[in-house]
């Protein structure tokens, strides 16, 4: 099947290879106009107009427009990233085990309607580094709030 870019439009609105001189859905003779290929036009960002690259990239706004799908794909298992450079088909590992997940991308984070890159991949914590940390943090914030919230005796 004839596409865009290897056809000629018809005024009846049918692409018709280029070998083919008359319409194959209506049979009009090829005009001088429709012997080039059509041009396709450039996609402009949605935030602000500017011209997208092929990938997705808009130079006016120095990153990808909010709302477009993550191009990028995990360098493990070749499937899609999210913006913060995780992959959840993998987890950024071969074995399998928690200890050994990390986030294979870059993080990207939202600025002026588009993602821009912040920082490259990075080790994800072990479970044991997670506790410690919320533990951490649990006795900051009450150390910090200590008088301050009333007893509402529950």
């Amino acid at each position: 099947m004839p596409t865009r870019e290897t056809s000629w439009r018809c005024a009846c609105g049918a692409y018709n290879a280029f070998a083919h001189d008359e319409c194959e859905g209506c049979g009009l003779a090829r005009s001088r106009a429709s012997a080039q290929p059509e041009q396709v036009q450039a996609r402009r960002c949605p935030v602000d107009g500017g011209p997208l690259e092929a990938i997705g990239w808009c130079e006016r706004g120095r990153g990808y427009p909010a709302g477009l799908a993550c191009p990028f794909a995990c360098p493990l298992c070749r499937q899609a990233l999210t913006w913060d450079g995780r992959c959840f088909a993998c987890y950024g590992c071969t074995t399998g085990r928690r200890e050994d997940w990390t986030i294979p991308g870059d993080r990207y984070e939202l600025a002026g309607g588009h993602w821009r890159k912040v920082e490259g991949p990075q080790a994800c914590l072990s479970a044991d580094e997670n506790r410690a940390r919320l533990t951490s943090l649990v006795r900051e914030l009450a150390e910090q709030m200590a008088g301050r919230v009333p007893d509402l005796g529950w």
